[in-house]
């Protein structure tokens, strides 16, 4: 059956799927994967038209639903779908989330042309970057509180323990910097302060290891050193193995005990020995020119990260993650293409990119203001897209707010089955977990509270010496926080959010309690980042890639600048 939807795309169709609506509705039609290109006329489609008056779309995935549009028009009673009846926003962002790129320069002009017009899509940029919320943690770590005490910490922990089903643990260890061991220079793997620190984490995990039946499984642990701090494997398999003396470390496959190799003393000699431990995660870090002197000096150069990435699969480590910084001063489009290229041919597993000119909880923003001589907001806009066509034509993902995996990652798996969730470390593929954090400084969030140890590393040990647990600050969700929380991490994860959904799990009238949200989500679909039809928000392209802004409608923290 072959059907064309005038002036968009073409495709055979031969698979049904359940209705997007609200209600029972009528079955959508869903194309079969398609294979090639398809081809998109412009004459019908562009507000600016293209040489040739057409471009090629290239699919990226062997099993992506084309054509997507189809299904819109097929739930509006089989009508062939004119090019004026559906904003052409929805019509390309719809293929672009779901698996279709339009690569290159001319598919920038054309997604430039598709969001109503290049003038009209520098007005939305400029309105749209502010500095907005990362939301790896909601509400954000400014409203953590010193009347949070070590008792609420254990009431949390213990109310965890009697959930019908208690979720798995996640442990993040953090290894601060040497200014704050108390040493001049590097501290590196063996030296006295750095085993004294590693000597009390010993002890912090004991006392925690209290809290939780012994039946909770640990599905990850994450061990985080600054970059002054050089911890080798000595000390990381002294702490896997105190882990494992008092928490259940799961053996499942899919747990992920991770490692950033880019502090690690002893370099790629030490990859093998941690894959040994059971390392089955690195991350490596900055990769950038050593030519590039906007950025600091601790980047992996391209050379060296072909290098690391290639004894990392030969030790069968089983991901590795690195980054790409952009939106430094005198950067170029073209410039982080090629940057964009070179790395997606290496190949690791995750990459994520940071705007140069934020940091901490905005390190994710796409579009925020950065230092005299960095690119303006356009340009980083463009920066954005170049990223999603560059990584997803070598057959990465685009998870959200930067982060891109490959198709057969555990994360893009996490995405198709809806289990991927978003924290303050980025996406993770193991759902809802309590976050216990260890070390100096480290952040939990186990059962809606959220938990601080002392950053000041004196007072950590301090607190440890007398038996007790270093919690220095923290935050009880609220009600109210909880449902926020649940609908701005199907934002941040499904690129949509069904209000029927929220509506059954917490026993509120979507419509009533978020009335004034509501309202507020009339402005973003006007400027197509979003469509709301049939009980359903939806996020358009350029809503993907502004995707914190979209989350930010539901923020009462006031974390967002958009109130």
């Amino acid at each position: 059956m072959q059907h064309r939807t005038q002036g968009v795309v073409q495709g055979r169709v031969d698979k049904t799927i359940p209705s997007l609506s609200r209600g029972e509705g009528e079955k959508g039609v869903h194309p079969a994967p398609c294979t090639g290109t398809v081809r998109v006329a412009c004459h019908n489609f562009l507000s600016t038209p293209l040489p040739g008056n057409s471009t090629d779309v290239q699919c990226t995935d062997s099993g992506c639903a084309m054509p997507l549009i189809y299904v819109k028009a097929r739930r509006d009673h089989d009508r062939t779908l004119e090019s004026t009846e559906y904003s052409t926003v929805t019509a390309v962002a719809l293929l672009l989330i779901y698996g279709v790129s339009m690569t290159g320069s001319v598919g920038r002009q054309l997604r430039r042309s598709i969001i109503t017009g290049a003038s009209t899509t520098e007005v939305l940029v400029r309105r749209y970057a502010e500095v907005s919320a990362d939301y790896g943690t909601y509400p954000p770590q400014q409203q953590l509180t010193t009347s949070f005490t070590v008792e609420d910490y254990r009431q949390h922990a213990l109310a965890s323990n009697e959930l019908p089903l208690p979720a798995p643990l996640a442990l993040v260890t953090r290894i601060p910097d040497c200014s704050q061991l108390q040493r001049d220079g590097p501290v590196v793997s063996g030296d006295e302060p750095l085993n004294n620190y590693v000597k009390y984490l010993h002890r912090e995990l004991a006392l925690q290891s209290l809290l939780f039946d012994s039946d909770r499984v640990v599905t990850e642990l994450h061990i985080e050193a600054d970059s002054g701090t050089r911890p080798g494997v000595t000390e990381i398999a002294a702490i896997m193995t105190h882990v494992e003396r008092h928490f259940t470390v799961s053996q499942d496959a899919s747990r992920e005990v991770s490692v950033f190799a880019g502090a690690i003393f002893g370099g790629l000699n030490a990859i093998s020995p941690l894959a040994e431990l059971g390392v089955n995660r690195l991350r490596l870090g900055r990769v950038a020119d050593d030519a590039v002197s906007s950025l600091p000096s601790t980047n992996t150069t391209f050379e060296s990260a072909a290098v690391f990435i290639e004894t990392a699969r030969l030790a069968d480590i089983r991901s590795i993650a690195a980054e790409l910084w952009y939106g430094y001063a005198g950067q170029t489009v073209r410039e982080f293409e090629q940057a964009i290229t070179r790395l997606a041919k290496l190949g690791p597993d995750r990459i994520s990119i940071h705007d140069y000119g934020q940091s901490g909880a905005a390190a994710h923003t796409a579009f925020a203001g950065a230092d005299s001589g960095s690119p303006d907001a356009n340009v980083r806009f463009d920066m954005m897209l170049a990223a999603h066509d560059g990584f997803g034509a070598n057959g990465y993902r685009h998870l959200g707010n930067g982060h891109f995996a490959l198709a057969g990652d555990d994360l893009a798996a996490a995405q198709q089955i809806a289990t991927l969730s978003y924290t303050a470390r980025g996406y993770s593929s193991h759902g809802r977990c309590d976050w216990i954090g260890l070390g100096a400084g480290a952040i939990g969030n186990v059962h809606n509270g959220f938990a601080a140890n002392a950053p000041d590393v004196d007072i950590y040990i301090r607190c440890l010496k007398d038996n007790g647990l270093p919690i220095s600050a923290g935050y009880a969700l609220t009600a109210d926080d909880r449902i926020r929380h649940s609908i701005i991490q199907a934002i941040l994860c499904k690129n949509k959010l069904a209000f029927d959904d929220i509506e059954r799990c917490f026993g509120i009238e979507f419509d009533r309690y978020f009335a004034d949200e509501l309202t507020a989500l009339e402005a973003l679909a006007r400027d197509g980042l979003i469509e709301t039809c049939a009980g359903e928000l939806i996020l358009t392209l350029v809503g993907a890639l502004m995707r914190s802004r979209v989350a930010g409608v539901f923020d009462r923290s006031g974390a967002c600048s958009q109130h």
